[in-house]
C-alpha cells in the first residue's frame, strides 16, 4: 500500500465520484475515513479462491460513523 492512500485511510478526506462531492445521507457530512473491503461469494469461498473476488471502496463518516459502499471508487477531493 502507497504511503499516500495510507495517509488517507487514518484521516478523514473529502472525496467526490462522477465529478459531484460525496456527502453522508444521514447526517450531511463530507469528511469520511476510506478502505478497501473485500466483496466474497461463496463459490469463491469454498474453493478457497476469495483473492479472485472484486473489493470495494468503502467510506465511513467521520462524525456518524455511516458506511457507504462503492464499486467505482471515488477520489480524493483537491
Amino acid at each position: 500500500m502507497s504511503p499516500k492512500r495510507k495517509a488517507a485511510e487514518s484521516s478523514p478526506s473529502a472525496y467526490v465520484l462522477a465529478s459531484r462531492p460525496i456527502r453522508c445521507p444521514h447526517c450531511g457530512e463530507g469528511l469520511f475515513r476510506a478502505r478497501d473491503a473485500q466483496l466474497n461469494t461463496a463459490f469463491a469461498t469454498l474453493l478457497n479462491l476469495d483473492w479472485t473476488d472484486r473489493s470495494a471502496r468503502i467510506l465511513t463518516c467521520a462524525r456518524c460513523g455511516r458506511i457507504q459502499w462503492f464499486a467505482d471508487p471515488p477520489t480524493v477531493s483537491p
